[in-house]
């Protein structure tokens, strides 16, 4: 009895530990690696190294006595079980089990039905793998085969190590509960990532057309400025307005109104994707909004403008109304210098704006 609970209290700690880990690695991974070794490394590959790193340590306190055959041997199975549905690579996750299969002791002792038992254990791994979006999509799914995967390992394990059935049992018995308190919790822990991705979304973009907010625009125009001291690249900003918008929700409804809006967004968010260039579109007024443009000359911000201007007079806005078309009135500006104040670029920008109103709208003006 003592075996099982000191078993189980190792496991529970360490389990909770390494979900957590484990989604820092998948959350900030591929960011430090570039920070550290000028190159990204998918978290498929850290993930592995680190479980590789855990179970070498093991060994090597179990070499050194400190540690029980039976908490080595629960945090190793636990490790993998967990992995094996986590990881989103199957030949990183392949390669992985190949390296554990080296590590095991068994595999020293040419003891064939150890050996058969491990390949049979690793085979499900990967089969487990293989299937992991399957068996995550349910949480009942994910425990019922976590459940036979860890009856497997653990028979496997008794034989290997000559464990007795009682407590191999006992063992089994607590592993499971703990190993279900991981799914759960692993599941808590993925609704937090989504809640925050969401709360972080809807700060970052407008509610109504989804393009990009106010308050993005401010933080992308200071990370474009440093961009800009660091790399000299030149800095177009583009305030767009749509021609007689009021007209529209006078004449049609505030519900076309808003259609009017969204279409807009997601034509011109989908013709700057294409650009081989940063730029993105915010909404910055109620039918104003504004693009940045990094690393263009005047003349392709103009042109690039001008296209869409152009591409946008054949836009069906609704079907209800086919023969509702949308024009826009567009002031463009470069900034002056990497530390121009955002004010006064949105200033010139502006004054180019009103420049195409006064022109007759359904015009682009640029000047610096």
């Amino acid at each position: 009895m003592v075996t099982v609970f000191n078993t189980g209290f190792w496991l529970f700690f360490f389990m909770m530990g390494l979900v957590a880990t484990i989604d820092c690695i998948d959350d900030f991974g591929a960011e430090v690696s570039m920070r550290l070794l000028r190159r990204v490394i998918s978290p498929a590959i850290q993930v592995a190294v680190y479980v590789l790193a855990i179970i070498l340590i093991l060994k090597t306190l179990r070499l050194m006595g400190t540690t029980y055959t039976w908490t080595a041997n629960a945090l190793r199975i636990g490790s993998l079980l967990y992995v094996s549905t986590r990881m989103d690579d199957e030949r990183v996750h392949a390669g992985m089990l190949m390296c554990v299969f080296i590590t095991y002791y068994p595999y020293w002792q040419f003891n064939l039905v150890s050996m058969a038992g491990l390949v049979l254990a690793l085979a499900v791994l990967q089969l487990m793998n293989h299937y992991r979006k399957w068996i995550r999509a349910h949480l009942q799914r994910l425990i019922s085969v976590t459940v036979a995967a860890s009856v497997l390992f653990w028979q496997v394990t008794r034989v290997a190590y000559g464990y007795d059935f009682a407590t191999t049992l006992g063992v089994t018995a607590i592993f499971l509960a703990i190993m279900g308190t991981t799914n759960l919790y692993d599941r808590l822990m993925a609704y937090r990532r989504s809640r925050h991705r969401q709360l972080k979304r809807s700060n970052n973009h407008d509610e109504l057309t989804d393009a990009r907010s106010l308050a993005l625009f401010k933080k992308d125009f200071h990370t474009y400025q440093n961009m800009m001291h660091a790399e000299h690249k030149n800095l177009h900003l583009a305030i767009i307005d749509i021609d007689h918008f009021k007209h529209i929700n006078d004449t049609y409804g505030h519900l076309v109104g808003n259609e009017v809006l969204k279409r807009f967004v997601r034509d011109i968010d989908a013709y700057l994707v294409a650009m081989p260039y940063y730029t993105n579109v915010y909404r910055t007024g109620g039918e104003e909004f504004s693009v940045l443009m990094y690393d263009l000359t005047d003349s392709e911000a103009k042109a690039a403008m001008d296209a869409y201007a152009v591409r946008l007079r054949r836009l069906l806005v609704t079907k209800i109304n086919p023969n509702l078309r949308i024009t826009l009135s567009i002031g463009i500006t470069k900034i002056a210098a990497d530390d121009e104040p955002l004010s006064q670029f949105m200033e010139r920008a502006d004054n180019n704006l009103y420049g195409a109103k006064r022109s007759g709208r359904n015009h682009v003006v640029q000047a610096n």
